[in-house]
Parts: structure tokens; C-alpha cells; sequence
């Protein structure tokens, strides 16, 4: 509606994104400001400007919708006051996380995308939806997504197993598989009411894995 003008949405963004960066350094450690810095960069100047015109934008929107737990995992490992430490990044554990949620995170929106691929098309958003015809390579790719998500949410166990033991795994795979059933069914039948129910498992399945994660870590911390 053009109340705002855009020399002046552009200034208050980069002040916000400066600020929240150095915030992050002080308090947080320069890992975790760097990890949100590119999380930024990565949205505005290539996940932004892409969506109109390559599909493969959904897979580089992927990784600043994936980074925010390695940020926390670099902040929960530095101390406050500019901590300068880089050794964070170079731990399994945090890039585990960014693993699982970068390829939940593919069938998610393609779930999405599925139910509302008129609204992007007539957005002009080169989603994958708009330009597949029948489907076919949509749910094809969401088959693969969805299969690769049993692995990935493994990791975490694999590489964080001073606090996850054998539940967080059982949780992981049966939840896994159960969604992965999902994606089968949207490939065989093509409809939009699978693709919704796609989503919805999409948004039940990652806040469990979240949960049997954390609650087990408490609940070994608590017991050691």
C-alpha cells in the first residue's frame, strides 16, 4: 500500500540484522553471530531473489530454515563477552541437527506447495508444484525426502550419545517410517487431501522428535 517507503524498510532490516549479530557475539559467542549471519545473507540475497526464478530455490531456502539449531548448538558451547571460539562449528552434533532439519524441511513445503499451487503460481514462485503438470516429480521427490528423513533423524543419537540413548533413536524411526507411509500414499494417489495430510504429519512429527530429544537429555542429566 506503499505506506512505507522502501529506502527505509531496507535501513531498519539491516539494523536489526547488525544489531541481532553483535547481540549474538556478546552473548551467545562469534560462532553462533556467524551462523545467523549467514542464515541472513543466505535468505535475503539468494533464497529471496531465486523463488520467481528456479525451483532449486526451495533447497537453498533449506539451509537458513536449517542453521537456527546449530546456532543454539554454538551458543550453549561458548562463554559471554565476545567469545572469539570457533570450535563449535566443527562439532557433529550441531551439523546433525542442521541435517534433520534441512531435509525435514523439503517435504514440508512440497506438502505445502502441493495444497496451494495455484496461490504460488499465480504469485509468480517457481515452486515445484507449478511447473510438474501431473505431480509425478513432486511426489517423487517428496518419496525420496521423506525416506532420507529416517536416517537423518537418527544422527543426532549417533553423534549426541552423552545424552541420547536408545529412546530418542526408537521414537525417531518409528515416527520416521509412519511419515514416511504418509509421502507412499501422496505418490500413489496424487490428491490434495494426502498432501494435506502430508503436511499436518509433518508438523506432528518434528515437534515429537524435539520432544523425546530434549526430554531424554534432561532426564540423563537429571539421573547422572
Amino acid at each position: 500500500s506503499a505506506r512505507v517507503r522502501g529506502s527505509l524498510v531496507l535501513s531498519f532490516g539491516i539494523g536489526l540484522g547488525v544489531l541481532g549479530c553483535v547481540l549474538l557475539w556478546a552473548v551467545c559467542g562469534l560462532a553462533a553471530a556467524l551462523v545467523s549471519l549467514a542464515c541472513l545473507l543466505v535468505y535475503v540475497l539468494l533464497y529471496t531473489p531465486l523463488k520467481p526464478v528456479t525451483t532449486l530455490a526451495t533447497l537453498i531456502g533449506g539451509i537458513p530454515g536449517a542453521l537456527p539449531p546449530l546456532i543454539g548448538w554454538c551458543a550453549a558451547r561458548t562463554q559471554i563477552g565476545f567469545d572469539a571460539d570457533m570450535s563449535p562449528l566443527m562439532q557433529a552434533g550441531g551439523w546433525s541437527l542442521f541435517a534433520l532439519m534441512f531435509v525435514w524441511q523439503i517435504p514440508h513445503f512440497l506438502a505445502i506447495a502441493w495444497m496451494y499451487k495455484d496461490d504460488y503460481e499465480q504469485g509468480g514462485y517457481r515452486v515445484l508444484n507449478v511447473t510438474d503438470g501431473n505431480g509425478e516429480r513432486t511426489t517423487r521427490t517428496i518419496l525420496v525426502w521423506s525416506a532420507l528423513l529416517v536416517p537423518a533423524t537418527v544422527l543426532p543419537a549417533l553423534y549426541m550419545s552423552e545424552w541420547l540413548g536408545l529412546v530418542y533413536p526408537v521414537v525417531a524411526i518409528v515416527s520416521s517410517v509412519a511419515f514416511f507411509a504418509l509421502a507412499v500414499r501422496l505418490a500413489i494417489t496424487r490428491t490434495r487431501a494426502h498432501a494435506r495430510a502430508v503436511f499436518f504429519g509433518s508438523i506432528m512429527h518434528l515437534p515429537l522428535l524435539m520432544f523425546a530429544m530434549v526430554a531424554e537429555a534432561l532426564l540423563r542429566a537429571a539421573l547422572a
